[in-house]
């Protein structure tokens, strides 16, 4: 579904536990800035750090994503973005993913984010096998399809099953629409299994040719180590294409 040429999201920096205040990360300084001392690296402190370094977050370089509907002044376009992840040993227990979407508009108001999926209330579904068929309605909204459906925008979409496993035993947040900058966050097995899907709804001036976001991540990694448990690492930028007009 994605390309095989992927952008690499590796830690690069030292959070606090607001997510914020980033270090950058240097194998150097490494133990001072974790355990307070000085002087060199244990074989064990090396042996962590190795870990946390071969942690790679994957995105494909350019987003799948469609043309659902026009009315000669906006367009709206799905989007979607899958990222695999490479976890050698330990657990991602906590995870951020945030956009920065930019355009060639004269106005960042002449485009816009209203929906994402995985979204907050899709949390409360039950979902059977780790999948969920979701469709847009009427209001460019993603809503998850459960039996006919009445209110749904008519145009031919094919189903689409996001693999996040048993979503009543996870929490997922999406930071909602009317935005350029959306972000999700999540939490807990969802983020272990290797695979992430989310997507977008985007709504466009006609005039728009092209759309790309930067993308980074969060996280919080537990390796079962005596000082790792509790923090927190984040990655530099990427940058990826979301909407090419002479690749649509």
């Amino acid at each position: 579904m994605f390309s095989i040429m992927e952008e690499v999201l590796m830690a690069k920096f030292y959070l606090d536990d607001e997510w914020g205040s980033p270090t950058e990360f240097a194998l150097p300084t490494s133990r001072r800035f974790l355990m307070g001392r000085r002087g060199g690296l244990s074989d064990e402190d090396e042996e962590i750090l190795n870990t946390i370094r071969k942690i790679e977050i994957k995105i494909a370089p350019l987003s799948e994503t469609s043309k659902i509907k026009s009315d000669g002044k906006y367009d709206y376009l799905k989007s979607e973005m899958g990222m695999n992840i490479v976890i050698p040993k330990g657990k991602i227990e906590e995870l951020r993913f945030i956009i920065n979407l930019e355009s060639d508009a004269d106005s960042s108001c002449d485009f816009n984010v209203i929906d994402g999926f995985p979204n907050t209330d899709i949390k409360e579904t039950s979902i059977l096998n780790g999948k969920i068929k979701v469709a847009v309605n009427k209001t460019f909204n993603f809503i998850p399809v459960i039996g006919p459906m009445m209110d749904i925008v008519d145009v031919e979409l094919e189903p689409w099953e996001f693999k996040i496993g048993n979503l009543r035993k996870v929490l997922v947040n999406f930071s909602g629409g009317c935005t350029t900058q959306p972000e999700w966050y999540f939490r807990n097995d969802v983020i272990n299994k290797n695979e992430l899907n989310v997507s977008l709804i985007i709504k466009k001036a006609s005039g728009i040719k092209n759309i790309k976001a930067n993308v980074r991540v969060l996280w919080s990694f537990n390796n079962g180590g005596r000082f790792n448990r509790k923090r927190k690492f984040g990655s530099d930028s990427r940058e990826i294409v979301i909407y090419n007009e002479k690749n649509s």
